[in-house]
Parts: C-alpha cells; structure tokens; sequence
C-alpha cells in the first residue's frame, strides 16, 4: 500500500480484577515497550476501585479510566475509548503480551484510506502442554490463530477486539462496542465481530488481518480440558446466534458456513489417514462443530431484548453541565444540579469558554464528580493545560482552586489577529503547529486553518 503511515495511535487495555495482576502487569509493559510509542494509553477497569487505586499509584505514567456504568468487556473497552482523541484506537486484553513491533505492523494498512480497522494474530501461549486430541482448525476456542487464516495481509470480515485498531472517527460514528452485548465475566459473545460488521456497513470500509502484528495469548490449565473446548463451542454458536440477531441479516454468519464446509473437508482427510492423533482429532471437530449448532439453535429460542447502542455515552437519560476550570472545583455540585431521573452526568469542561474536555460519570455518585475530574485532569490533560494556561493557572486548576488570574507574560490581542495556517494531507504537522500556537504568549487571537483538496478526513477530524 502507498503512503507513509503518520496517524496517531491510542491504545486501550480493559480489565476487571486483580486476580490477573501478574497478566495485566506483563500486558502493560509490552504495550509500553513498542516500537511505535502510543500517543496515548488507557488501561479501563470494570466496576473495581481498588484495582483501579493500584493501577494508578504503581503505573503514574498512564491513564486508569474506571467503567461505572453497564458491566463487561464492552461497556469497559467503551470507557476507556472514551479518554482517546488520537486517530486511532488499539484494543488490547490483559492476559495478552504484544511483540514490540505489534503497534507498528497493525498502523501499516490504514495506508490506505479505504481500510477501516485491523487486526492482528493470536499465538496461543499455553500454560501445559497442548492436549494431543486439540485440532488447530479450533484453536479460536482458546483465543489463538487457527488453521485455515490467512498467512499474509488479507481482507477479513472481522478481527479479534484483543488485537484490534480501528479509526477513531468510525468508532465513534457507529457507538462503539455494544454494551448489551459481549463477553461478561467468563461468559463471550462475539462483540468484535458485531462491530467490525457494522462499522463495515456503515463507513464502507473494510478489515485487514495483519498476521505480524502478534500478540501470545495466555491460555490457562483449566482451558486445556475437553470439557472446556465442548462448553467454548456451544457458547460460540449460542452468540453467534445473537449476533445475527443483532445485525438482523442472515448473512452476517455467511463467513461460519464458510469456515464449517471447510473443516468438514479436513475432518474427512484427517480420518483418511486412519493416525489415531490424527483421528482423535478428526472426532473432536465432528464434537465442536456440532455443539456449535447446538448453541446456535438454541440461541434462535431465546428471548432476547432489543439491541441498544453500545457507547456508554448513549445511555439515556443524562444531564449535560458545562464547567469553567477558571473556577473553583467546589462550585462543581450547584452547576450539576438536582440528578433525579438521571443516570449519567456530561460535564462539558471549558477555560475562558474554549471546550477542554468531556468527561462523563454517574450521576448515584454525585460528589465524588469534582475530585475525579480533578484526577482526571491531573492524570491525563494536565501537559495539554499547561501548553494552554500556562504553569501558574495550570497548577491551580488540578488542585480544584480555579484561576481566574491571567499570567502576566501573557497577552489580550482581543481578536484583532488571526493566524492562518495552510495545509494538504499533513496531519501530524499540523498538530505540531497548533501545539506551538496553543503556548503562544499571546492569547485572544484566532486561528484559520485552510485544508487544500484534503484525500481523506485526517485534517478535519485532528482539528
């Protein structure tokens, strides 16, 4: 593909208990070793404060973003997209370790601008021994790259949201993940797949396997066993069944007829060659393939409510609060107001009536929303409000006190100047540019920025 990739890249990490300490442990550090240094990394945590705390006081350097809405995976991974205003978004688990140059192989296809997401190859770390029966035509029951994926750069019609990225601007067009949908606990259901589908419809772009954007996935002892590889199977298809549900066309488990014709085909070559490792495993197919079917019909008999949106943002209804920072932090609870009948609370925070940031929290919680926003700031925008405000205002700010006092260095053109910058196809540049513009001494003027004859939405949507 032709084009150099410059695109900025954040990455999002879910996770939801400190029982995976020594996991999530080895998964941050991996994402911290890239090649390709992220613009910005978030670790989000499901419904545990006290897994948060320790994130936050052992790893000072990222971002911890807590998930106190609709619980699982998907409303987790939505959080944390949330806190990202790179161009694009990774998704990584945290029983996951990625090679040092995963984020730099899984940025190379959004050379091309009609390719919407990517993802990368599952290599299944096993904690015993593989069992001799296991065929590597299912080794997705266990979170692996299976026998029969592409061995080089393909269009596929999803990818795994462990190893995922996808374009920020698509993410957010199609709200994100489903939160009633997805993997609870230890319980999955194919949320990827349902996004990368619609995602797919609606921009009419499409999915890049990357097979050298690697990350080792841990599989545990207890995921070697065949009851565990028969209950993985009944579940794939049970959710499989809801997706099509979901997506409401037939044709979206087009790619599962696909692959089952295609193990069948190997199942009776296995047989063929009448090698017991070989048939034992030829059986264990015929198994997994008919518990799927199971699962599925069984789906087709289930209630199920009707999909909502998945970004945690969409959850209705919730009250919009816009905030100056030039004011004290204590003022926060008379500006929000009376919550009955609300679940989420927008603050909408500003300086000197210029939008900063977007932070959302729940409402049951009401006066714990100033210090988090504190932290918020602090831990994730304090550089950007200090470019903006300055050192002294800056400080002021992240300790809750406010600043209406303007630094004297600084001065009020009041308007009369404007700043017109120029530019075709060069994103990161300009990002540089508007950076220095944003520590200008000066402050009051305005800033044109002229896109000329742009090939793709990169420009407007950094600006």
């Amino acid at each position: 593909m032709p084009g150099v990739v410059t695109k900025s890249i954040g990455v999002v990490m879910a996770c939801h208990t400190v029982d995976r300490w020594p996991s999530i442990a080895r998964a941050i550090e991996s994402v911290q070793s890239q090649t390709l240094r992220p613009h910005q990394f978030v670790v989000a945590v499901d419904h545990n404060p006290s897994l948060a705390e320790r994130l936050r006081k052992t790893y000072r350097q990222i971002s911890v973003v807590e998930n106190n809405v609709a619980r699982g995976a998907s409303a987790t991974r939505n959080a944390g997209a949330g806190h990202i205003d790179a161009e694009l978004i990774a998704f990584i688990d945290d029983d996951e370790v990625a090679t040092p140059e995963w984020l730099d192989r899984l940025v190379e296809p959004f050379a091309n601008d009609a390719v919407v997401g990517t993802g990368g190859r599952y290599r299944p770390s096993w904690q015993v021994d593989k069992p001799t029966w296991f065929p590597d035509e299912f080794a997705w029951v266990v979170g692996g790259h299976y026998l029969g994926m592409p061995e080089s750069t393909s269009e596929v019609r999803n990818v795994w949201s462990g190893n995922m990225a996808i374009r920020s601007t698509a993410f957010r067009l199609v709200g994100g993940f489903r939160t009633d949908f997805g993997k609870m606990g230890g319980v999955p259901q194919p949320e990827d797949t349902d996004l990368c589908i619609r995602s797919s419809r609606v921009t009419g772009g499409r999915w890049m396997y990357v097979p050298s954007a690697i990350v080792d996935h841990e599989v545990p002892a207890d995921r070697s066993s065949f009851n565990f590889f028969v209950k993985r199977c009944y579940l794939e298809g049970l959710g499989k069944s809801a997706m099509q549900e979901n997506i409401g066309d037939k044709s979206a488990t087009d790619t599962e007829r696909s692959y089952a014709r295609k193990v069948i085909r190997r199942c009776f070559k296995r047989l063929a060659s009448l090698r017991p490792a070989q048939v034992s495993r030829a059986l264990a197919i015929v198994i997994g393939l008919l518990a799927a079917m199971v699962g599925f019909g069984a789906g087709k008999f289930r209630k199920r409510r009707p999909a909502t949106s998945a970004v945690p943002l969409a959850i209705k209804p919730a009250r919009i609060v816009e905030f100056n920072l030039t004011q004290p932090i204590s003022d926060i609870d008379e500006a929000i107001g009376d919550l009955d009948g609300y679940q989420q609370v927008w603050v909408v925070t500003r300086i000197d009536g210029l939008p900063f940031s977007l932070s959302t929290f729940d409402s049951n919680d009401k006066h714990s929303i100033g210090p988090k926003l504190l932290r918020e700031l602090e831990e994730v925008n304090y550089e950007r409000l200090r470019r903006i405000t300055g050192d002294h205002r800056a400080a002021a700010i992240v300790r809750g006190e406010g600043c209406t006092e303007v630094v004297p260095a600084r001065t009020d053109v009041d308007g009369r100047l404007t700043v017109v910058i120029c530019t075709h196809n060069r994103p990161t540049e300009l990002r540089r540019a508007l950076d220095s513009l944003a520590n200008q001494t000066a402050t009051g003027f305005h800033v044109l920025v002229i896109d000329n004859a742009p090939t793709g939405s990169e420009t407007k949507s950094m600006v």
